[in-house]
């Protein structure tokens, strides 16, 4: 595991990839409606109501992700407009990234 953390700390200082696009990445990580599990109830009320409040929640994650995609491509435009590549070079790092969440989750 810490092998991994540490290649992947050097992947990103390559890129050099600041402050600002860590936060964008650690959010779209964090918003990340798939990674979301819910149990299941005995009651079919209260699957009722948790299967709409989990579709609420999906609905809102999505526009969270959405709004935080297109804050993160603004930025690198305005920012590092000659490097054409650079949003989606850090969008394919997030599976990476999740799966080091995932990791970490699991040990605890």
């Amino acid at each position: 595991l810490i092998e991994k953390v540490m290649d992947m700390t050097n992947r990103f200082r390559m890129l050099q990839i600041d402050r600002t696009e860590l936060v964008c990445l650690k959010f779209l990580i964090l918003f990340d409606a798939k990674g979301e599990k819910y149990t299941n109830c005995d009651y079919v009320r209260i699957e009722l109501f948790i299967t709409d409040a989990k579709q609420k929640s999906s609905q809102f994650m999505n526009r969270v992700t959405e709004r935080i995609n297109h804050v993160l491509l603004e930025y690198i435009n305005q920012t590092y407009p000659e490097q054409n590549g650079r949003f989606l070079q850090l969008i394919m790092k997030l599976p990476e990234l999740a799966s080091i969440r995932f990791v970490l989750i699991a040990q605890n």
